[in-house]
Protein backbone atom coordinates (compact mmCIF):
# COMPACT_ATOMS: atom_id res chain seq x y z
CA UNK A 1 0.00 0.00 0.00
CA UNK A 2 2.63 2.36 1.03
CA UNK A 3 4.43 1.10 -2.78
CA UNK A 4 1.49 2.77 -4.32
CA UNK A 5 1.24 5.80 -2.70
CA UNK A 6 4.92 6.21 -3.63
CA UNK A 7 4.39 5.60 -7.41
CA UNK A 8 1.29 7.90 -7.35
CA UNK A 9 3.01 10.88 -5.73
CA UNK A 10 6.16 10.45 -7.80
CA UNK A 11 3.66 10.75 -11.49
CA UNK A 12 1.75 13.33 -9.86
CA UNK A 13 5.04 15.35 -9.07
CA UNK A 14 6.28 14.68 -12.64
CA UNK A 15 3.01 15.57 -14.28
CA UNK A 16 3.04 19.03 -12.37
CA UNK A 17 6.64 19.56 -13.41
CA UNK A 18 5.34 18.72 -17.28
CA UNK A 19 2.51 20.92 -16.98
CA UNK A 20 5.04 23.79 -15.84
CA UNK A 21 7.44 23.50 -18.88
CA UNK A 22 4.62 23.56 -20.96
CA UNK A 23 3.62 27.33 -20.04
CA UNK A 24 5.14 29.42 -22.41
CA UNK A 25 4.10 33.12 -20.96
CA UNK A 26 4.90 36.18 -23.00
CA UNK A 27 7.97 38.03 -20.49
CA UNK A 28 6.86 40.81 -18.91
CA UNK A 29 8.76 44.43 -19.04
CA UNK A 30 10.93 45.62 -21.31
CA UNK A 31 11.47 48.96 -22.96
CA UNK A 32 8.39 49.96 -25.07
CA UNK A 33 8.18 50.18 -28.54
CA UNK A 34 8.05 54.07 -29.98
CA UNK A 35 9.87 53.74 -33.60
CA UNK A 36 7.53 53.62 -36.19
CA UNK A 37 7.39 51.76 -39.18
CA UNK A 38 9.76 52.20 -41.85
CA UNK A 39 9.01 52.82 -45.64
CA UNK A 40 11.17 49.80 -47.26
CA UNK A 41 10.41 50.76 -51.08
CA UNK A 42 7.98 52.00 -53.27
CA UNK A 43 6.49 50.50 -56.43
CA UNK A 44 6.51 52.79 -58.88
CA UNK A 45 8.94 55.28 -56.74
CA UNK A 46 7.94 57.84 -54.68
CA UNK A 47 8.66 60.60 -57.22
CA UNK A 48 8.12 58.79 -60.35
CA UNK A 49 7.15 60.72 -63.66
CA UNK A 50 4.54 59.99 -66.29
CA UNK A 51 2.73 57.69 -63.82
CA UNK A 52 0.16 55.62 -65.46
CA UNK A 53 -2.54 55.28 -62.82
CA UNK A 54 -1.27 51.76 -61.78
CA UNK A 55 -1.67 50.19 -58.93
CA UNK A 56 1.27 51.42 -55.57
CA UNK A 57 2.64 49.41 -53.48
CA UNK A 58 4.44 50.55 -50.31
CA UNK A 59 6.37 47.82 -48.05
CA UNK A 60 7.40 48.65 -44.72
CA UNK A 61 9.69 46.97 -42.36
CA UNK A 62 6.89 45.88 -40.00
CA UNK A 63 3.44 44.99 -40.49
CA UNK A 64 1.42 48.21 -40.34
CA UNK A 65 -2.56 49.12 -39.84
CA UNK A 66 -4.51 52.20 -41.62
CA UNK A 67 -6.16 54.04 -38.60
CA UNK A 68 -8.64 57.21 -38.91
CA UNK A 69 -7.75 57.32 -42.89
CA UNK A 70 -10.81 58.86 -44.14
CA UNK A 71 -9.63 61.97 -41.38
CA UNK A 72 -6.03 61.65 -41.81
CA UNK A 73 -5.59 61.21 -45.20
CA UNK A 74 -5.39 64.77 -47.85
CA UNK A 75 -4.85 64.45 -51.47
CA UNK A 76 -3.82 67.64 -53.51
CA UNK A 77 -5.22 68.22 -55.51
CA UNK A 78 -8.57 66.67 -54.38
CA UNK A 79 -9.53 63.34 -56.49
CA UNK A 80 -13.34 63.10 -56.74
CA UNK A 81 -13.10 59.19 -55.69
CA UNK A 82 -11.77 57.65 -52.30
CA UNK A 83 -8.53 55.61 -53.06
CA UNK A 84 -8.99 52.33 -52.59
CA UNK A 85 -6.50 50.92 -50.25
CA UNK A 86 -5.34 46.79 -48.96
CA UNK A 87 -3.12 45.45 -46.85
CA UNK A 88 -1.26 42.78 -48.21
CA UNK A 89 1.65 41.29 -45.64
CA UNK A 90 3.75 43.93 -45.25
CA UNK A 91 2.99 46.13 -47.94
CA UNK A 92 0.05 48.80 -48.50
CA UNK A 93 -1.70 48.71 -52.21
CA UNK A 94 -3.31 51.74 -53.15
CA UNK A 95 -5.31 52.17 -56.29
CA UNK A 96 -6.48 55.69 -57.49
CA UNK A 97 -10.25 55.49 -59.58
CA UNK A 98 -10.60 58.83 -60.79
CA UNK A 99 -9.08 60.11 -64.78
CA UNK A 100 -5.96 61.90 -63.28
CA UNK A 101 -5.14 65.97 -65.20
CA UNK A 102 -2.37 65.55 -67.58
CA UNK A 103 1.19 67.24 -66.31
CA UNK A 104 0.22 67.66 -62.84
CA UNK A 105 2.09 66.44 -59.70
CA UNK A 106 0.00 64.52 -57.35
CA UNK A 107 0.37 64.41 -53.26
CA UNK A 108 -1.47 61.72 -51.24
CA UNK A 109 0.03 62.67 -47.50
CA UNK A 110 -1.38 60.27 -45.02
CA UNK A 111 -0.92 62.38 -42.00
CA UNK A 112 -1.03 59.83 -38.88
CA UNK A 113 -3.31 57.32 -40.46
CA UNK A 114 -0.09 54.86 -41.04
CA UNK A 115 0.88 53.10 -37.63
CA UNK A 116 2.14 49.75 -36.39
CA UNK A 117 -0.13 46.97 -35.53
CA UNK A 118 1.23 46.98 -31.49
CA UNK A 119 1.52 49.88 -30.40
CA UNK A 120 -0.24 52.20 -32.67
CA UNK A 121 3.39 54.08 -33.45
CA UNK A 122 2.88 56.53 -36.73
CA UNK A 123 4.44 57.92 -39.39
CA UNK A 124 4.26 61.52 -39.27
CA UNK A 125 2.99 63.19 -42.68
CA UNK A 126 4.23 60.61 -44.85
CA UNK A 127 4.06 61.67 -48.73
CA UNK A 128 3.92 59.51 -51.99
CA UNK A 129 4.48 61.81 -55.08
CA UNK A 130 3.98 61.22 -58.39
CA UNK A 131 3.50 63.58 -61.52
CA UNK A 132 1.65 62.60 -64.79
CA UNK A 133 4.12 64.56 -66.55
CA UNK A 134 7.72 64.52 -67.45
CA UNK A 135 8.85 67.23 -63.99
CA UNK A 136 7.52 67.01 -60.77
CA UNK A 137 6.52 70.56 -59.35
CA UNK A 138 8.71 71.77 -56.22
CA UNK A 139 7.52 75.32 -55.36
CA UNK A 140 6.02 75.58 -52.14
CA UNK A 141 3.60 78.49 -49.93
CA UNK A 142 3.24 78.21 -46.30
CA UNK A 143 1.62 80.54 -44.10
CA UNK A 144 -1.18 80.50 -40.98
CA UNK A 145 -4.18 80.22 -40.23
CA UNK A 146 -6.37 82.13 -37.02
CA UNK A 147 -9.24 83.26 -36.04
CA UNK A 148 -10.23 86.41 -37.08
CA UNK A 149 -11.63 87.82 -33.80
CA UNK A 150 -9.70 86.08 -31.09
CA UNK A 151 -7.04 85.82 -33.02
CA UNK A 152 -6.31 82.16 -31.87
CA UNK A 153 -4.63 79.73 -33.99
CA UNK A 154 -6.98 77.23 -36.22
CA UNK A 155 -5.86 73.82 -35.89
CA UNK A 156 -7.85 71.21 -38.72
CA UNK A 157 -8.22 73.90 -41.13
CA UNK A 158 -8.69 73.70 -44.93
CA UNK A 159 -6.01 75.35 -46.73
CA UNK A 160 -7.26 76.11 -50.61
CA UNK A 161 -5.43 77.12 -53.60
CA UNK A 162 -6.86 77.94 -56.24
CA UNK A 163 -5.58 79.27 -59.87
CA UNK A 164 -6.23 83.17 -60.53
CA UNK A 165 -10.02 83.37 -61.60
CA UNK A 166 -12.55 85.91 -61.94
CA UNK A 167 -15.73 84.64 -60.66
CA UNK A 168 -16.26 85.15 -57.08
CA UNK A 169 -18.68 81.50 -56.92
CA UNK A 170 -15.67 79.73 -58.20
CA UNK A 171 -14.76 78.68 -54.60
CA UNK A 172 -18.35 77.61 -54.34
CA UNK A 173 -18.68 75.83 -57.38
CA UNK A 174 -14.76 74.10 -58.46
CA UNK A 175 -12.52 72.07 -56.52
CA UNK A 176 -9.37 73.63 -55.65
CA UNK A 177 -5.71 72.69 -57.88
CA UNK A 178 -3.90 72.55 -54.29
CA UNK A 179 -4.93 71.80 -50.68
CA UNK A 180 -2.93 71.33 -47.44
CA UNK A 181 -4.33 71.48 -43.66
CA UNK A 182 -3.07 73.55 -40.79
CA UNK A 183 -1.51 71.79 -37.54
CA UNK A 184 -1.99 72.38 -33.67
CA UNK A 185 -0.02 76.06 -34.74
CA UNK A 186 -2.31 77.18 -37.26
CA UNK A 187 0.46 76.17 -39.65
CA UNK A 188 0.26 75.38 -42.93
CA UNK A 189 2.53 74.33 -45.92
CA UNK A 190 1.18 73.76 -49.52
CA UNK A 191 3.78 71.56 -51.37
CA UNK A 192 4.72 70.75 -54.73
CA UNK A 193 3.09 73.56 -56.28
CA UNK A 194 3.18 74.76 -59.86
CA UNK A 195 4.73 78.60 -60.61
CA UNK A 196 1.86 80.37 -61.58
CA UNK A 197 -0.52 83.24 -59.96
CA UNK A 198 -2.97 81.57 -57.43
CA UNK A 199 -5.93 82.93 -54.57
CA UNK A 200 -5.63 81.50 -51.44
CA UNK A 201 -8.60 80.66 -49.05
CA UNK A 202 -9.05 78.77 -45.78
CA UNK A 203 -12.17 76.71 -45.01
CA UNK A 204 -13.66 74.80 -42.08
CA UNK A 205 -14.88 72.52 -44.27
CA UNK A 206 -18.08 70.64 -42.62
CA UNK A 207 -18.94 68.29 -45.51
CA UNK A 208 -15.61 67.53 -46.83
CA UNK A 209 -16.26 68.33 -50.48
CA UNK A 210 -13.94 71.07 -50.72
CA UNK A 211 -16.41 73.55 -51.49
CA UNK A 212 -17.45 76.72 -49.48
CA UNK A 213 -20.62 76.33 -48.29
CA UNK A 214 -23.57 78.29 -46.46
CA UNK A 215 -22.56 78.53 -43.14
CA UNK A 216 -18.82 77.28 -43.50
CA UNK A 217 -15.83 79.49 -41.52
CA UNK A 218 -13.66 80.96 -44.30
CA UNK A 219 -10.59 83.39 -44.79
CA UNK A 220 -9.00 84.53 -48.33
CA UNK A 221 -6.24 86.26 -48.69
CA UNK A 222 -6.83 89.69 -50.65
CA UNK A 223 -4.03 89.72 -52.79
CA UNK A 224 -3.15 87.25 -55.85
CA UNK A 225 0.03 84.99 -54.98
CA UNK A 226 2.35 84.64 -57.07
CA UNK A 227 4.29 81.57 -56.60
CA UNK A 228 7.34 81.88 -58.20
CA UNK A 229 11.15 80.46 -57.87
CA UNK A 230 11.25 81.37 -54.55
CA UNK A 231 9.75 80.29 -51.63
CA UNK A 232 7.08 81.99 -49.82
CA UNK A 233 7.83 80.78 -46.13
CA UNK A 234 5.29 81.53 -42.94
CA UNK A 235 4.43 85.06 -44.50
CA UNK A 236 0.99 84.47 -45.27
CA UNK A 237 -1.50 85.31 -42.89
CA UNK A 238 -5.51 83.96 -42.93
CA UNK A 239 -8.27 85.33 -40.61
CA UNK A 240 -11.35 82.65 -40.53
CA UNK A 241 -14.36 84.52 -39.61
CA UNK A 242 -17.74 83.40 -40.01
CA UNK A 243 -20.08 85.39 -42.47
CA UNK A 244 -22.85 86.39 -40.46
CA UNK A 245 -25.93 88.39 -42.77
CA UNK A 246 -28.31 91.10 -42.29
CA UNK A 247 -31.17 88.32 -43.18
CA UNK A 248 -30.45 86.30 -40.27
CA UNK A 249 -30.93 89.19 -37.86
CA UNK A 250 -33.49 87.69 -35.53
CA UNK A 251 -31.79 84.86 -33.41
CA UNK A 252 -34.05 83.67 -31.29
CA UNK A 253 -38.04 84.34 -29.92
CA UNK A 254 -40.39 82.98 -26.58
CA UNK A 255 -44.03 83.03 -26.08
CA UNK A 256 -44.27 82.50 -22.36
CA UNK A 257 -47.98 83.12 -21.53
CA UNK A 258 -48.93 86.89 -22.37
CA UNK A 259 -45.24 87.74 -23.16
CA UNK A 260 -43.38 87.30 -26.36
CA UNK A 261 -39.97 88.39 -27.10
CA UNK A 262 -37.72 88.82 -29.95
CA UNK A 263 -33.59 88.82 -29.53
CA UNK A 264 -31.86 90.34 -32.83
CA UNK A 265 -28.41 89.49 -33.64
CA UNK A 266 -27.64 93.38 -34.15
CA UNK A 267 -29.13 96.59 -32.57
CA UNK A 268 -32.42 98.13 -34.03
CA UNK A 269 -31.67 101.20 -34.52
CA UNK A 270 -34.91 102.39 -35.96
CA UNK A 271 -37.39 99.86 -34.57
CA UNK A 272 -41.15 99.60 -36.18
CA UNK A 273 -44.04 97.28 -35.30
CA UNK A 274 -47.73 97.05 -35.83
CA UNK A 275 -49.94 94.21 -34.32
CA UNK A 276 -52.62 92.71 -37.17
CA UNK A 277 -55.81 90.79 -37.46
CA UNK A 278 -57.43 92.97 -34.28
CA UNK A 279 -58.58 96.14 -33.76
CA UNK A 280 -58.63 95.76 -29.70
CA UNK A 281 -55.96 97.61 -27.70
CA UNK A 282 -54.61 93.94 -26.78
CA UNK A 283 -50.71 94.82 -26.07
CA UNK A 284 -50.48 96.14 -22.18
CA UNK A 285 -46.75 96.82 -22.54
CA UNK A 286 -43.37 96.94 -24.39
CA UNK A 287 -39.70 97.73 -23.67
CA UNK A 288 -36.65 97.46 -25.47
CA UNK A 289 -33.46 96.68 -24.00
CA UNK A 290 -30.15 98.92 -23.40
CA UNK A 291 -28.16 97.35 -26.30
CA UNK A 292 -31.40 97.37 -28.28
CA UNK A 293 -31.07 93.50 -29.02
CA UNK A 294 -34.14 92.43 -27.13
CA UNK A 295 -37.72 93.11 -27.90
CA UNK A 296 -40.40 91.88 -25.25
CA UNK A 297 -44.41 92.68 -25.33
CA UNK A 298 -47.13 91.85 -22.77
CA UNK A 299 -50.86 91.32 -24.24
CA UNK A 300 -53.59 91.60 -21.99
CA UNK A 301 -54.51 88.26 -20.77
CA UNK A 302 -56.41 85.80 -23.22
CA UNK A 303 -56.91 82.01 -23.75
CA UNK A 304 -54.83 81.01 -26.39
CA UNK A 305 -55.17 83.69 -28.84
CA UNK A 306 -53.21 83.59 -32.13
CA UNK A 307 -51.69 87.26 -33.88
CA UNK A 308 -49.22 88.37 -36.11
CA UNK A 309 -47.21 91.29 -35.56
CA UNK A 310 -45.07 92.97 -38.42
CA UNK A 311 -41.90 94.52 -37.82
CA UNK A 312 -39.17 96.48 -39.53
CA UNK A 313 -36.25 98.47 -38.93
CA UNK A 314 -35.17 100.70 -40.88
CA UNK A 315 -34.20 98.48 -44.36
CA UNK A 316 -32.43 96.51 -42.90
CA UNK A 317 -35.14 94.30 -41.52
CA UNK A 318 -38.57 93.26 -42.18
CA UNK A 319 -40.83 90.56 -41.42
CA UNK A 320 -44.36 89.26 -40.47
CA UNK A 321 -44.51 86.65 -37.29
CA UNK A 322 -46.67 84.76 -36.03
CA UNK A 323 -47.15 83.73 -32.57
CA UNK A 324 -49.63 82.51 -29.62
CA UNK A 325 -50.71 84.28 -26.55
CA UNK A 326 -51.95 82.85 -23.48
CA UNK A 327 -53.22 83.90 -19.80
CA UNK A 328 -51.21 83.55 -16.89
CA UNK A 329 -51.23 80.22 -15.38
CA UNK A 330 -52.49 80.59 -11.53
CA UNK A 331 -49.13 79.59 -10.63
CA UNK A 332 -47.06 82.24 -11.81
CA UNK A 333 -47.00 84.49 -9.19
CA UNK A 334 -44.88 87.95 -9.21
CA UNK A 335 -41.39 86.86 -8.10
CA UNK A 336 -38.36 88.50 -7.68
CA UNK A 337 -35.99 87.42 -11.78
CA UNK A 338 -32.80 87.01 -9.36
CA UNK A 339 -32.39 86.74 -5.69
CA UNK A 340 -31.58 89.55 -3.83
CA UNK A 341 -27.85 89.89 -3.23
CA UNK A 342 -26.13 89.38 -0.33
CA UNK A 343 -22.96 91.06 -0.86
CA UNK A 344 -23.09 94.59 -2.49
CA UNK A 345 -20.79 96.63 -4.14
CA UNK A 346 -20.20 99.60 -2.73
CA UNK A 347 -19.90 101.92 -5.74
CA UNK A 348 -23.51 100.34 -6.79
CA UNK A 349 -27.06 101.10 -5.92
CA UNK A 350 -28.52 98.18 -4.78
CA UNK A 351 -31.13 96.28 -7.23
CA UNK A 352 -34.54 94.40 -7.13
CA UNK A 353 -35.34 93.06 -10.20
CA UNK A 354 -39.05 91.08 -10.87
CA UNK A 355 -40.17 88.70 -13.58
CA UNK A 356 -42.66 90.91 -14.73
CA UNK A 357 -43.17 94.59 -15.38
CA UNK A 358 -44.16 96.14 -12.88
CA UNK A 359 -47.14 98.88 -12.63
CA UNK A 360 -47.20 100.80 -8.85
CA UNK A 361 -45.11 100.05 -5.57
CA UNK A 362 -45.65 101.27 -2.50
CA UNK A 363 -42.13 103.25 -0.81
CA UNK A 364 -43.99 102.51 2.57
CA UNK A 365 -44.40 98.59 2.27
CA UNK A 366 -40.72 98.41 1.63
CA UNK A 367 -38.40 98.88 4.82
CA UNK A 368 -34.31 99.05 4.99
CA UNK A 369 -32.73 98.92 9.03
CA UNK A 370 -28.85 99.43 9.45
CA UNK A 371 -27.33 96.41 11.63
CA UNK A 372 -28.26 98.63 14.84
CA UNK A 373 -32.03 98.12 13.95
CA UNK A 374 -32.41 101.49 12.93
CA UNK A 375 -34.64 102.24 10.06
CA UNK A 376 -32.80 104.22 6.68
CA UNK A 377 -34.61 106.58 5.01
CA UNK A 378 -34.33 105.75 1.05
CA UNK A 379 -35.97 106.23 -2.48
CA UNK A 380 -37.00 104.10 -4.72
CA UNK A 381 -36.51 104.42 -8.51
CA UNK A 382 -37.82 102.37 -11.26
CA UNK A 383 -35.38 101.79 -14.30
CA UNK A 384 -36.25 103.92 -17.39
CA UNK A 385 -35.92 100.87 -20.33
CA UNK A 386 -36.97 98.00 -17.84
CA UNK A 387 -39.80 98.47 -15.67
CA UNK A 388 -39.65 95.36 -14.18
CA UNK A 389 -36.31 96.75 -12.05
CA UNK A 390 -35.65 98.93 -9.28
CA UNK A 391 -32.83 100.55 -7.24
CA UNK A 392 -32.32 101.87 -3.99
CA UNK A 393 -31.36 105.60 -3.76
CA UNK A 394 -29.54 105.59 -0.62
CA UNK A 395 -25.69 106.21 0.21
CA UNK A 396 -24.54 102.67 1.69
CA UNK A 397 -21.64 102.67 4.08
CA UNK A 398 -18.76 100.50 3.18
CA UNK A 399 -18.07 97.69 5.42
CA UNK A 400 -21.30 97.86 7.03
CA UNK A 401 -24.38 95.36 7.04
CA UNK A 402 -28.22 95.79 6.32
CA UNK A 403 -31.22 94.49 6.45
CA UNK A 404 -34.13 95.03 3.69
CA UNK A 405 -37.63 93.85 3.81
CA UNK A 406 -40.28 93.81 1.10
CA UNK A 407 -43.08 93.71 2.73
CA UNK A 408 -46.53 91.69 0.47
CA UNK A 409 -48.17 93.74 -1.66
CA UNK A 410 -45.43 96.80 -1.86
CA UNK A 411 -45.20 95.79 -5.87
CA UNK A 412 -47.81 95.22 -8.16
CA UNK A 413 -47.74 94.09 -11.34
CA UNK A 414 -49.13 94.83 -14.87
CA UNK A 415 -51.72 92.33 -14.03
CA UNK A 416 -52.80 92.90 -10.72
CA UNK A 417 -50.96 90.63 -8.93
CA UNK A 418 -48.31 91.39 -5.87
CA UNK A 419 -45.39 90.22 -4.20
CA UNK A 420 -45.55 87.80 -1.59
CA UNK A 421 -43.42 89.33 1.50
CA UNK A 422 -39.27 88.38 1.95
CA UNK A 423 -36.33 89.89 3.61
CA UNK A 424 -32.37 89.74 2.74
CA UNK A 425 -29.89 90.88 4.81
CA UNK A 426 -26.82 91.37 3.31
CA UNK A 427 -23.24 93.50 3.42
CA UNK A 428 -21.27 96.56 1.54
CA UNK A 429 -18.07 95.21 0.89
CA UNK A 430 -14.66 98.00 0.66
CA UNK A 431 -12.96 99.99 -1.90
CA UNK A 432 -10.13 98.27 -0.96
CA UNK A 433 -11.73 94.98 -2.46
CA UNK A 434 -11.40 96.75 -6.07
CA UNK A 435 -8.23 97.55 -8.31
CA UNK A 436 -8.12 99.93 -11.69
CA UNK A 437 -6.68 99.89 -14.61
CA UNK A 438 -5.54 102.96 -17.06
CA UNK A 439 -4.26 101.56 -20.67
CA UNK A 440 -3.10 104.26 -23.15
CA UNK A 441 -3.18 103.50 -26.55
CA UNK A 442 -0.65 104.49 -29.06
CA UNK A 443 -1.58 103.63 -32.24
CA UNK A 444 -0.47 105.15 -35.93
CA UNK A 445 -4.39 105.66 -36.88
CA UNK A 446 -6.96 108.07 -35.99
CA UNK A 447 -9.60 105.34 -37.19
CA UNK A 448 -12.13 104.90 -34.15
CA UNK A 449 -11.41 101.64 -32.01
CA UNK A 450 -12.95 99.86 -29.17
CA UNK A 451 -11.40 98.28 -26.29
CA UNK A 452 -12.80 95.41 -24.92
CA UNK A 453 -11.98 93.69 -21.44
CA UNK A 454 -12.09 90.29 -21.39
CA UNK A 455 -11.48 86.60 -19.52
CA UNK A 456 -9.09 84.06 -20.55
CA UNK A 457 -12.02 82.01 -22.00
CA UNK A 458 -12.91 85.23 -24.40
CA UNK A 459 -15.54 86.28 -22.15
CA UNK A 460 -16.24 89.96 -22.87
CA UNK A 461 -17.03 91.95 -19.50
CA UNK A 462 -16.38 95.50 -20.62
CA UNK A 463 -16.41 97.24 -23.49
CA UNK A 464 -15.14 101.29 -24.31
CA UNK A 465 -14.73 102.99 -27.11
CA UNK A 466 -11.40 104.66 -27.41
CA UNK A 467 -11.66 108.42 -27.55
CA UNK A 468 -8.80 110.32 -26.44
CA UNK A 469 -6.69 107.27 -26.46
CA UNK A 470 -6.51 106.06 -22.76
CA UNK A 471 -9.25 104.16 -20.84
CA UNK A 472 -9.65 104.14 -17.23
CA UNK A 473 -11.15 100.96 -16.07
CA UNK A 474 -12.23 101.37 -12.25
CA UNK A 475 -13.56 98.77 -9.87
CA UNK A 476 -12.25 96.11 -10.87
CA UNK A 477 -11.59 92.18 -8.96
CA UNK A 478 -8.48 90.99 -8.33
CA UNK A 479 -8.08 88.60 -11.72
CA UNK A 480 -6.00 87.74 -14.66
CA UNK A 481 -7.49 89.76 -17.61
CA UNK A 482 -6.90 90.27 -21.22
CA UNK A 483 -7.34 92.99 -23.74
CA UNK A 484 -9.14 93.38 -27.16
CA UNK A 485 -8.38 96.17 -29.75
CA UNK A 486 -11.03 96.54 -32.41
CA UNK A 487 -10.51 98.60 -35.49
CA UNK A 488 -14.02 99.89 -36.09
CA UNK A 489 -13.74 100.72 -39.53
CA UNK A 490 -17.64 101.87 -39.92
CA UNK A 491 -17.98 103.29 -36.51
CA UNK A 492 -20.91 101.03 -35.58
CA UNK A 493 -19.39 100.50 -32.08
CA UNK A 494 -18.71 96.30 -32.73
CA UNK A 495 -16.73 93.99 -34.30
CA UNK A 496 -18.16 93.15 -37.75
CA UNK A 497 -16.75 90.15 -39.74
CA UNK A 498 -15.93 89.63 -43.16
CA UNK A 499 -18.04 88.96 -46.30
CA UNK A 500 -16.18 86.94 -49.48
CA UNK A 501 -18.67 87.85 -51.80
CA UNK A 502 -17.86 91.84 -51.44
CA UNK A 503 -14.16 90.85 -50.74
CA UNK A 504 -14.44 92.81 -47.53
CA UNK A 505 -12.13 91.50 -44.95
CA UNK A 506 -13.10 90.86 -41.22
CA UNK A 507 -12.20 94.60 -38.77
CA UNK A 508 -8.73 94.37 -37.28
CA UNK A 509 -8.03 92.79 -34.07
CA UNK A 510 -5.87 93.56 -31.95
CA UNK A 511 -4.82 91.10 -28.32
CA UNK A 512 -2.29 92.84 -25.77
CA UNK A 513 0.69 90.20 -25.58
CA UNK A 514 0.51 89.06 -21.99
CA UNK A 515 -1.92 88.39 -19.62
CA UNK A 516 -2.89 91.31 -17.04
CA UNK A 517 -2.76 90.03 -12.98
CA UNK A 518 -4.72 92.63 -11.12
CA UNK A 519 -4.55 92.19 -7.12
CA UNK A 520 -6.75 93.83 -4.42
CA UNK A 521 -6.05 97.67 -3.90
CA UNK A 522 -3.64 98.02 -6.96
CA UNK A 523 -3.89 100.78 -9.34
CA UNK A 524 -2.03 99.52 -12.42
CA UNK A 525 -1.02 101.30 -15.83
CA UNK A 526 0.24 99.91 -19.29
CA UNK A 527 1.11 101.35 -22.88
CA UNK A 528 -0.25 99.66 -25.66
CA UNK A 529 1.73 100.65 -28.89
CA UNK A 530 0.03 99.25 -31.70
CA UNK A 531 1.51 99.78 -35.31
CA UNK A 532 -0.61 98.69 -38.42
CA UNK A 533 2.60 98.17 -40.24
CA UNK A 534 4.36 95.59 -37.90
CA UNK A 535 3.73 92.44 -38.06
CA UNK A 536 1.20 90.97 -35.69
CA UNK A 537 2.54 87.44 -34.65
CA UNK A 538 3.05 89.23 -31.19
CA UNK A 539 -0.99 89.43 -30.66
CA UNK A 540 -1.78 85.92 -31.86
CA UNK A 541 -3.09 83.29 -29.51
CA UNK A 542 -1.14 79.86 -29.53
Amino acid sequence: MKLNIKIVSFFSIISLLLFACAQQVAPTGGPKDFTPPKVLKSSPKNGTLNYQNEAIEIRFDEYVKLKQLKKELLVSPPLKHNLRTQLKGRSLIINIQDTLKENTTYVLNFGKSIVDITEDNPINNFQYVFATGDTIDSLSISGRVVDAYSLKVKEDVLVLLHEKHDSDSTISKKRPNYISRTDKNGLFTIQNVKKGKYQLYALKDRNDNFLFDKGEKIAFYTDVVNVNDSKLNDSLKLYLFEVTKKTQYLDERKERGPNYSLQFKFPLEDFHFKILDTTENVLLHHEISEDKKLVSFWFNEMPKERLQIHINDDTLYSDTLKFRVDSLKRNSPLVLAKNLLSMQAYYKPYEIEFNRPISKFNESSIQLLAADSSEIEFKLKQDSIHAAKFYLDVPLNQDSSYILTLFKGAFTDIYGRKNDSLSQSFNVDNSSNYSQLSVRIQADTDAPMILELITSDEKVLRSFPVDNKVIDIKHLKAASYRLRLIFDENNNGEWDSGDYYKNKSPEKVWIYNEEITLRQNWDREITWVINQAKAIDESIEQ
